[in-house]
């Protein structure tokens, strides 16, 4: 009798808390977690496949150098479309740095960045002037002051076409 009227109220105290049961995260991470724990490089271990299923795991997808816009030796950087991209662009460029330029003392044709930089055709013509102009002088087809040309700053840099 004691001890029934003592079990009771100490059973119930002591009682541990009902256990929740943890949420299963699907293979690709989700949402952000708590704790600054960041998702895995690599990514979560591959669940077994359903009943009845005996496929062999897919190792995850390699970050190879072309997923990641890497250039691989011999040139091969994704069939050359980037490259001849940019040669077309840079046709484009030298048609309109002659279109706008003219003669100077040296017998070249220059064009100031800003004149280039406010041509309606040139704004619809390049997607980005600033990149074309870096790979023309890369190439060496044209020549200007400074590495990176920004509208307003450099409005009277000569880019000076170096190839007729």
């Amino acid at each position: 009798m004691g001890t029934e009227a003592a079990a009771g109220p100490i059973h119930t105290a002591l009682a541990p808390a009902p256990r929740r049961r943890a949420l299963r995260r699907s293979a690709g991470g989700g949402g952000a977690r708590r704790g600054g724990a960041g998702r895995r490089r690599g990514g979560a271990a591959p669940s077994p496949p359903p009943a009845g299923r005996s496929e062999a795991p897919q190792p995850p997808p390699s970050a190879g150098p072309r997923r990641l816009g890497l250039r691989l030796p011999g040139g091969d950087s994704g069939g050359g479309r980037t490259t001849m991209n940019v040669e077309h662009e840079i046709t484009l460029l030298v048609e309109e740095i002659r279109r706008l330029g003219t003669r100077n003392a040296d017998g070249q044709v220059s064009v100031k960045f800003g004149v280039l930089f406010a041509d309606e055709k040139c704004a619809n013509l390049f997607e980005a002037l600033v990149g074309t102009l870096k790979a023309a002088k890369r190439r060496k087809i044209v020549t200007y002051q400074g590495e990176l040309l920004l509208q307003g700053v450099h409005d009277n840099v000569d880019i000076v076409l170096l190839q007729d």
